[in-house]
């Protein structure tokens, strides 16, 4: 029997959430027999899926805007109208340039990369960023190499003026654990590097950093990361299906205790009020990953 898990509210209907997904568009566009209206069911799941956690930002990983070598990955224009109908906006309406080495590989500008969303009723935007990591250059994974990005977006909230910086991640995999494990700490490292340049721009303004980070806890890229952040689940007070793995087969019930998606916040910076892994229905069939969010006062 698979696991079916109520989405638990806000502990405070004041509480800003943000929540991370990786999409895993390439499942959907790989797999064989699947019609124009398949997907367009699919990406109507995962819009719905999506905006029922009730997020104030949304962090998304491997959403793509192209076609990969025949493949059709038009996931952004199938998803993004769909999201933005249910009233959220995008951060930004483009990408960073494609290191060439990898656009030489045949994958184009706009492949598998890691937006952020808002809700522009909740939060203004004040300034954001997006840029590849540089490992994409040596394109370790073919086709999926430029997933390997981040993008950033500085918030305040418009009733307090109470303001965070939110950081959507996805760190390089590769089949070989000694090049990933190398590739992803790269990764980790620059992450890092670009919330020492948003502290300094910045200043007192904390970071929650979501994503797909490939890696599990005490590895070299996390330990990386600890740098400037700690993990969230050690600050927050209610935790919800923390110990469900966050990478499960699409369709199939969750095990418990991998968790290679994580949620990052800069150290006794925020009130967190509660940590979810959300694992209703909905989420397993729309994604081989588990979304994972918190709830903090701001």
């Amino acid at each position: 029997m698979r696991y079916i898990s109520n989405i638990q509210n806000r502990p405070n209907d004041t509480d800003i959430r943000v929540v991370s997904s990786n999409v895993y568009f390439h499942y959907f566009s790989w797999t064989k027999g699947l019609t124009e209206e398949d997907k367009q069911a699919h990406a109507e799941l995962l819009a719905q899926t999506l905006t029922d956690t009730g997020a104030d930002v949304l962090l998304l990983q491997e959403v793509s805007a192209q076609v990969i070598k025949g493949k059709d990955c038009q996931w952004y224009e199938r998803l993004a109208p769909r999201i933005t109908s249910k009233g959220y906006t995008f951060t930004r309406p483009y990408i960073a340039p494609l290191p060439k080495s990898t656009a030489d590989a045949g994958n184009p500008e706009g492949v598998n990369y890691t937006p952020i969303l808002y809700r522009a009723d909740v939060l203004d935007l004040i300034d954001c960023g997006h840029k590849f990591y540089e490992s994409v250059a040596t394109n370790p994974d073919g086709s999926l190499s430029s997933s390997k990005s981040y993008t950033w977006a500085l918030f305040e909230r418009k009733t307090t003026g109470g303001r965070f910086i939110a950081f959507s991640t996805h760190l390089t995999w590769h089949g070989k654990e000694e090049i990933g494990n190398m590739l992803k700490t790269q990764d980790a490292n620059e992450a890092t590097a670009m919330m020492d340049e948003l502290e300094a721009r910045y200043p007192g303004v904390p970071v929650v950093l979501m994503g797909d980070c490939n890696c599990t806890v005490g590895t070299d890229p996390y330990r990386a990361l600890e740098r400037k952040l700690v993990n969230a689940k050690t600050e927050a007070p209610k935790l919800v299906n923390e110990n469900l793995s966050t990478i499960h087969g699409v369709g199939n019930t969750p095990g418990y205790g991998l968790f290679i998606d994580h949620v990052m916040v800069t150290p006794k910076a925020f009130k967190i009020t509660q940590y979810q892994t959300y694992a209703n229905l909905n989420v397993i069939d729309m994604s081989d990953h588990l979304p994972v969010g918190i709830d903090f006062e701001l």
